[in-house]
């Protein structure tokens, strides 16, 4: 059975979490393609920032996923 409610020690929603990690992979991104002389580091830089965007939609897939089995375990 899951927990109803998150360790005490977790104080920040893990959506902010989410959020934060996306933007350090958005603001590297963007500083790779700023500093790019060359077409290969600007398509690095668009892999990262893509990458930021699956990290993103896959833990907020999975999260709902936890919810969906909550209900059918509870």
């Amino acid at each position: 059975m899951l927990p109803d409610k998150a360790h005490p020690a977790i104080k920040v929603p893990l959506q902010y979490h989410q959020d934060r990690l996306a933007g350090y992979f958005w603001r590297a991104a963007l500083r790779i393609r700023n500093a790019a002389h060359h077409v290969v580091a600007a398509r690095f830089a668009d892999l990262i920032a893509r990458s930021a965007v699956v990290f993103v939609s896959a833990m907020n897939g999975a999260l709902a996923t936890e919810r969906i089995l909550r209900g059918f375990l509870d």
